[in-house]
């Protein structure tokens, strides 16, 4: 019986907290531009259309940049038995760095 009534104090307890918040909800009144702009705030068909926006105008800006410097390095006829530079004489070590300039304005063009 003890087990019973603890239960329903309980539960008139969550009622008692709960029923303040839940009147104050519901005398919330939305005007109708509030509404609008709540439902655009929320609106996920434009805020992929502002992503989309925004992935064209990047494009547009990267494909007016120059490419990235390529760099390389080798090694060639390099002793594997001793990893020794003067073994031989003919051990080469070689070092490059190549950039592509595209031809006349198309970058200009490109990034319109």
């Amino acid at each position: 019986m003890k087990c019973s009534l603890l239960g329903g104090a309980k539960l008139i307890l969550g009622f008692m907290i709960c029923l303040p918040a839940f009147i104050a909800q519901a005398n919330k009144v939305v005007s109708l531009e509030q509404a609008v702009a709540i439902a655009q705030q929320n609106d996920p068909w434009l805020l992929g259309s502002r992503l989309k926006q925004q992935a064209v105008e990047n494009r547009s800006i990267a494909s007016g940049s120059l490419p990235d410097p390529r760099i390389s390095i080798g090694m060639m006829n390099f002793p594997t038995d001793t990893l020794d530079f003067d073994q031989e004489g003919m051990t080469q070590f070689q070092i490059g760095v190549s950039q592509m300039f595209p031809r006349g304005d198309s970058l200009k063009i490109k990034e319109i």
